[in-house]
């Protein structure tokens, strides 16, 4: 049997691609991770040239840049104070990510940390930040972490069949291998593939549009499938955007047993955007033959979730299981695709205002199964409580598969049967 980690991936290649140049101009303003108000002044010639500053009350960098790709990379200096940062604009939101300087002198990306930015000639733009109340407060603290952990999961599956599929089905010349970019349709009829769009791969399947930026991938170029390139250790990174709902960089490093894995950049529930700065460490081991893969992993989750008036203080530790035949583009109907167990103790805070609510020695069971392009996880047990302000609030109940907090005669749904990632 072949031992190998399920969904981390690799490839020992460097990707680029090409888009038109995009008008950056301007100023945006953001409130970094202690509260501090940070403005981020931009200005960009023909060329695609990028300079500016970026201030807060304290500090000021002076900002060069350039726009390639569709993103503006560059340098930022105050005084021997130097970083590195990277951004894209998505309508009037600048999610920028900065970097500490390496060893040899270029970006560390996974000292990565993500900040959104406001352009202020439109205020309100797509960032729709309202307060969120105490009910959603708590469901978010609950189940955004987890629901992030499913779609990193996920995407990372999704990200190499598609490669290899793309691969497979395209008539241009793979760079380093693998296709890099184009469309991808996955559909009952099988798989079509397009040369369009050359700066990112979009792959359609189940009704969802994935799109995958690559930017660094590492690891074994030899394996024959994608199973096989969950083998070997590797570095990945890559951005992951799904239209309206999220745009998550994802960093990646595996050693053949311990992982690490960082997620930074925003999250759209229903109408309010979160920021995500989120670090999950842990190891993973699994097999691989000819009936199918069976893989464990368990890893801690921490970090934190900013938006709607709410800060979450992630702190969740997570174990379990999956097993299947075959990928997530194609699943095997008579095996109803892959199946598996997840155990989660969940130790969250949320601070709304001056209310501070924690989630204490919450555990929960769910079973996982694998669709085509989606993941779908149901509750079996839960246990808990919640403390407000260090008082007992409520005990954590799971009935009829919707888990809630029962605090006094008032019952508070977190969520309900099932719950779908696509």
């Amino acid at each position: 049997m072949r031992i190998f980690l399920a969904g981390l991936v690799g490839a020992s290649l460097a990707l680029t691609g090409s888009a038109p140049a995009q008008d950056f101009a301007g100023t945006y303003q953001a409130v970094g991770t202690s509260g501090v108000p940070v403005t981020f002044d931009l200005r960009q010639n023909h060329l695609g040239e990028v300079t500016g500053s970026l201030s807060t009350a304290t500090i000021t960098y002076q900002v060069q840049g350039t726009v390639t790709e569709g993103k503006v990379f560059g340098t930022m200096k105050s005084g021997s104070d130097v970083r590195f940062f990277e951004a894209i604009l998505h309508r009037s939101v600048l999610s920028t990510t900065f970097y500490e300087v390496s060893a040899t002198g270029g970006p560390d990306y996974l000292s990565g940390q993500n900040l959104l930015f406001q352009r202020q000639d439109d205020p309100q733009g797509d960032a729709i930040v309202g307060d969120v109340g105490r009910d959603r407060g708590l469901r978010t603290a609950f189940d955004m972490p987890r629901t992030l952990t499913g779609k990193t999961y996920l995407s990372r599956r999704l990200l190499v069949e598609a490669l290899f599929q793309a691969t497979a089905l395209s008539t241009r010349p793979p760079v380093a291998g693998v296709v890099q970019s184009g469309t991808l349709t996955v559909d009952a009829d099988g798989s079509r593939y397009d040369a369009q769009p050359t700066d990112q791969l979009i792959l359609r399947i189940a009704g969802q549009t994935h799109g995958f930026i690559l930017e660094e991938v590492r690891g074994d170029l030899l394996a024959e499938d994608a199973a096989e390139w969950l083998t070997s250790p590797h570095t990945l990174r890559y951005r992951y955007q799904v239209e309206g709902q999220n745009e998550i960089s994802i960093s990646m490093q595996f050693d053949g047993v311990l992982f690490e894995a960082g997620l930074t950049g925003w999250y759209s529930d229903s109408d309010v955007r979160f920021e995500i700065d989120l670090t999950a460490t842990g190891q993973a081991s699994g097999t691989l033959d000819r009936y199918g893969q069976q893989s464990w992993a368990n890893f801690t989750l921490t970090g934190t979730l900013r938006g709607g008036g709410l800060e979450i203080n992630v702190q969740e530790r997570h174990e379990g299981s999956i097993a299947g035949s075959t990928g997530v583009l194609y699943p095997d109907p008579d095996r109803a695709g892959a199946v598996g167990r997840s155990r989660v103790t969940i130790a969250n805070s949320v601070r709304r205002g001056e209310e501070v609510y924690g989630f204490h020695d919450v555990q929960l069971e769910s079973e996982i199964r694998l669709g085509a392009g989606t993941l779908e996880a149901a509750l079996v047990s839960l246990t808990g409580s919640v403390f407000r302000g260090g008082q007992l609030f409520g005990d954590m109940v799971l009935q009829d598969g919707r888990a809630s907090v029962r605090a006094g005669s008032e019952t508070i749904i977190l969520i309900g049967p099932p719950h779908n990632e696509r």
